[in-house]
């Protein structure tokens, strides 16, 4: 990613490691910072119609959280 260094993003899995947080990470290996849900305005915006099926991917973020949520117990 151009935007963010992904180092950047070990760092503060790191530390919220280091202070007993519970963390998760996934990092995304084929498409840009700030995807939000892979939408197709999204996809036409960012000019990755070429690469939907990766961006189409990365919305897998959501679900992700989505349990990651529930694992923790802050969702029901």
């Amino acid at each position: 990613d151009s935007l963010v260094d992904v180092c950047n993003s070990y760092r503060y899995a790191e530390r919220l490691h280091k202070v007993n947080v519970k963390v998760e990470m996934h990092i995304f290996a084929d498409c840009p910072h700030g995807m939000a849900l892979a939408t197709e305005k999204m996809i036409k915006y960012r000019k990755l119609e070429n690469r939907r099926e990766a961006a189409y991917h990365v919305r897998e973020w959501l679900t992700l959280l989505d349990k990651w949520l529930s694992y923790i117990g802050w969702k029901n």
